[in-house]
């Protein structure tokens, strides 16, 4: 009934963009072929599915709350989605505001995101490790920011989703990634005016693979460019099936105990909630791992459902 017609509502606002330029949301992401098919290609991407809707929707409700909430607290909120363009690089950004801290402005941009993500993150150096390429493309996001409007210095204010805490990060340029950034740009401009795709590498990453929404335009190259052995069998194929639906599950739980990890670290007996949790430092020798072959495979489903 009222689920319902919201879901309806959503679904009317799953649309594509038309992209010509370099963005600097997107400049940080690894993959090439990727960032030119955005240029090339915008109109074939697949739609963003319902729960993606969702979170971007989410994502801007919870923007205007910070920003409504550091006006409430008496900041000085200014420029809010100016837009910025480097003509040379064909590269453009829409910052989400500037804010005013003892009478200096600086560039501002707000990420609201999961518990599992907003306890791992501290310093921008956590970002560029991240195991999640949409984690470790966002100070990328942000040292274009800073060419964009000419500034030396970002904050970038994360907010729990769950609990609503606030935490901020001084993003300071950085002249190495700002010229990746450039070299990047004048790569796919060069691409794109040239209509040449880039190279397939032969070893695709399973995490970006997997959710990009111009899979279904690179895969095939990928499947033409290499000799595939077709393998006929039920039992492997219910197997790969199965991990594909446990694999969501499997990644939270890796995120949730790396965070449970250090957030209990020094507790040698509590009781927490239903849960009974003791710990104690273990001393590791170090030892020289012998040197070893073996077969590393990766995954990868090629029609999405």
């Amino acid at each position: 009934m009222i689920v319902e017609k919201i879901q309806e509502y959503i679904e009317k606002k799953r649309k594509i963009s038309p992209v010509h330029v370099n963005r600097a949301s997107e400049i940080g992401h690894p993959c090439y072929r990727y960032l030119y098919f955005l240029r090339t290609a915008w109109d074939q991407a697949q739609l963003p599915t319902y729960k993606q809707q969702l979170v971007f929707d989410e994502g801007k409700l919870q923007e205007r709350a910070v920003l409504r909430l550091l006006e409430d607290a008496g900041f000085d909120i200014v420029e809010q989605q100016r837009p910025y363009e480097i003509r040379e690089l064909k590269l453009v950004g829409h910052i989400d505001a500037k804010i005013r801290v003892n009478n200096k402005l600086f560039p501002l941009e707000i990420k609201s995101m999961s518990p599992y993500f907003f306890e791992s993150l501290h310093v921008v150096k956590d970002f560029l490790n991240h195991r999640y390429a949409h984690i470790r493309k966002i100070p990328f996001q942000l040292q274009a920011y800073l060419m964009l409007a000419n500034y030396k210095e970002a904050v970038l204010l994360l907010k729990n989703r769950s609990s609503g805490e606030l935490k901020e990060i001084v993003v300071v340029q950085d002249e190495k990634m700002q010229n990746e950034i450039r070299v990047k740009c004048q790569t796919i401009n060069d691409l794109v005016e040239k209509q040449v795709a880039p190279e397939i590498h032969e070893e695709f990453d399973e995490k970006i693979c997997s959710t990009c929404k111009f899979a279904h335009i690179c895969l095939p190259d990928v499947k033409r460019k290499n000799e595939m052995r077709i393998v006929d069998d039920e039992e492997l194929i219910a197997l790969l099936e199965k991990r594909e639906q446990l694999k969501p599950f499997h990644d939270e739980y890796l995120e949730v105990d790396k965070i449970l990890s250090k957030r209990l670290e020094g507790i040698e007996k509590a009781i927490i909630g239903d849960f009974i949790v003791t710990g104690k430092w273990v001393h590791r020798k170090a030892y020289k791992v012998p040197e070893t072959t073996y077969w590393k495979k990766r995954i990868l489903r090629v029609v999405k459902k």
